[in-house]
């Protein structure tokens, strides 16, 4: 698959700044390999 997202979330975290500008971003690993994403 050639849209995993790398571990860093670097790409993710920088996209979702571009979208939510004055958001604090937040991103959670959970145990079963997905993630929650927290905006505040």
């Amino acid at each position: 698959m050639s849209n995993i997202i790398p571990s860093d979330n670097s790409n993710l975290k920088r996209i979702l700044s571009d979208i939510f500008p004055n958001k604090k971003i937040m991103i959670h690993h959970n145990n079963d390999g997905s993630q929650t994403i927290f905006l505040s």
